[in-house]
């Protein structure tokens, strides 16, 4: 699947620190995945300003439902059981 699919976000939790980021989403498809993204500091030089993103560090399978893939979701972090 690539990223760019068409999808509907269903849950965006962040870690405390804001750092971290959890989304469980409904793909086009009617199937549920989620998402772990971490958010990168790039450092400007010169001229240029820091600026950060969101780098992808999973991208799950596939679920068929929204409750099976949350539950998946949730257990695979460990941050996101205390938010």
């Amino acid at each position: 699947m690539a990223l760019s699919d068409p999808r509907t976000i269903k849950t965006l939790i962040e870690s405390a620190d804001g750092i971290d980021r959890l989304t469980v989403f409904e793909r086009n498809d009617g199937f549920y995945a989620f998402l772990f993204e971490e958010q990168l500091l790039v450092e400007g030089h010169g001229e240029f300003e820091d600026y950060t993103y969101w780098s992808t560090v999973h991208l799950s399978g596939l679920y068929e439902t929204f409750e099976e893939a949350q539950r998946a979701a949730v257990s695979e972090t460990p941050w996101a059981r205390a938010v």
